[in-house]
């Protein structure tokens, strides 16, 4: 346990009880998911904790395999999503989650992921209802802060704006030589996603705080390269970050719906992780059932934020290191 945390339990308690109270008056209901899996991560740049099983069964029942690992999950997402599916409601989690590797001013390993999938709507529509939410947090004792609504910034105008480019490969690869991220020959062999982010971190997140004066700014409009989970519509993937204070806080989605979408991303998913020389994970196949069962999933969108992330930020904290019970 952080020996520091202890300063900071009425913050953390608050926010605690704020939340599932604003969530349950937007008839939003919390449920609690399994935090062991026997599935590894498929999303490509996340890394899971691995359990192994070495005690003997201490029933007479039928065990599944164990001499499989078990992995802690990095988000409750596809197990919210399976309720969401068999349910058509709209649902919140406050789980806690587990990344490998992640360790930082901004990262721990545990850490607990507020996670919400709004049932009947669109990206548009979960970026208004996050207005609200931010807006809601004003009467925490320990807030002084005037909140207005977020700005709103697409990806092509930040790139256009602050590097002179649009998002083709070749306009990124040469922009990453420009400003001696790369050589050429590195920037000839990156992949397009990897080309995207280097110069994201690099140029485009570090004027993310100098921009709204202090409020949330959500970034959209990601190249379709980029969807991962989330829909793609007109050309773009239907997803968005938010960033406060230049700290990534969260990441939305209009979400995918049926098995052949899931399947398609998966593939993609994998063939990432074999290109990076990472485990490839298993796809869930009972989430992909569910999907089948359920005839998809509801037009949804969901957002997955860092809870003791956005309670730093609130308490104008530089990192986690004083206020994550998780912190070493």
């Amino acid at each position: 346990m952080n020996p520091r945390f202890a300063a900071h339990l009425d913050s953390y308690s608050a926010l605690l009880r704020h939340l599932r109270e604003w969530f349950w008056h937007q008839d939003i209901l919390e449920v609690d998911t399994p935090l062991l899996s026997i599935q590894g991560d498929i999303e490509t740049h996340l890394d899971c904790l691995t359990v192994n099983r070495r005690a003997p069964r201490k029933s007479v029942e039928i065990a599944p395999d164990r001499s499989a690992p078990g992995y802690l999950v990095t988000s409750p997402e596809f197990a919210l999503k399976q309720l969401v599916a068999q349910s058509r409601r709209s649902l919140f989690q406050l789980a806690h989650s587990f990344r490998d590797g992640d360790v930082g001013g901004w990262h721990t390993e545990e850490f607990l992921m507020l996670e919400w999938y709004l049932v009947e709507s669109d990206l548009e529509a979960l970026m208004d209802f996050c207005d609200r939410f931010f807006a809601s947090l004003s009467v925490l004792p320990f807030v002084h802060h005037r909140f207005r609504p977020a700005v709103r910034r697409a990806i092509p105008e930040l790139f256009r704006e602050h590097l002179g480019i649009d998002l083709q490969a070749a306009s990124l690869a040469a922009a990453a030589v420009e400003r001696r991220l790369l050589t050429r020959q590195q920037a000839d062999r990156y992949a397009y996603d990897d080309l995207f982010f280097l110069l994201f971190l690099n140029a485009i997140e570090p004027i993310l705080s100098e921009i709204g004066d202090g409020q949330p700014v959500y970034v959209y409009h990601y190249p379709p390269e980029l969807a991962a989970f989330s829909q793609v519509r007109s050309g773009w993937a239907r997803r968005f970050e938010i960033y406060w204070r230049g700290v990534e806080l969260a990441n939305g989605y209009e979400e995918l719906r049926s098995r052949q979408e899931y399947e398609a991303a998966f593939a993609r998913e994998l063939h990432h992780r074999h290109r990076l020389g990472k485990p490839s994970g298993c796809v869930d196949q009972r989430w992909l059932a569910v999907l089948t069962d359920c005839d998809g999933l509801p037009f949804c969108s969901g957002i997955a934020l860092g809870f003791e992330r956005l309670l730093a930020i609130l308490l104008q904290s530089d990192g986690l290191g004083a206020i994550s019970p998780f912190a070493r």
